[in-house]
């Protein structure tokens, strides 16, 4: 068996990543309410919130869409399976001037005291194919493209392990699963 994952392309130009001091106070900065939610970390720049219903999440989206820094948002943003999302800066450029955040009811905050630059300038970026191959006596070429949260359950498989309940990706079509 070989599995490769994220591997690395060139960037077409230089990128600065921002990472928030302290999420819980800039989204409640924002006016989001995290009580009953959850910030995880995924990458250096990107963070998995996880709300209770999907109403909450809702709106710390809404919330999150409105904050601005410049003409340009604050966040990137995707959804994620049920009330979840992923979100990180949407800075990638430094500057010399001091930026100013616009919050979602119009107060200006300074971006430097919520967010401070990761690492260093990056030339690179992740590539989103890699590689999933199994040693089987009936080869074949899976045409499509296999998730990265297929490849978990296909070993577990292959290994005659069922696959826990919170691995909801359907596993890799194989022909040498053990019966």
């Amino acid at each position: 068996m070989f599995v490769s994952a994220l591997s690395q392309q060139p960037w077409d130009t230089t990128k600065c990543t921002y990472r928030p001091k302290d999420f819980d106070r800039l989204l409640a900065l924002i006016g989001i309410d995290m009580t009953n939610a959850d910030v995880t970390p995924l990458m250096a720049e990107e963070f998995l919130l996880a709300f209770p219903d999907e109403a909450s999440a809702d709106r710390a989206l809404a919330a999150m869409t409105q904050a601005r820094v410049g003409d340009g948002p604050l966040f990137r943003m995707q959804h994620a399976d049920g009330p979840r999302f992923k979100a990180g800066c949407a800075v990638n450029e430094w500057s010399p001037d001091r930026l100013m955040m616009t919050l979602p009811d119009g107060r200006q905050a300074p971006f430097d005291d919520y967010f401070y630059r990761i690492h260093s300038i990056r030339s690179g970026r992740h590539h989103p194919d890699g590689c999933f191959w199994v040693q089987s006596a009936t080869p074949r070429r899976v045409e499509d493209r296999v998730p990265l949260t297929a490849v978990a359950p296909s070993i577990l498989r292959l290994f005659g392990v069922n696959a826990p309940a919170y691995m909801k990706e359907a596993q890799v079509g194989l022909s040498c699963y053990p019966s």
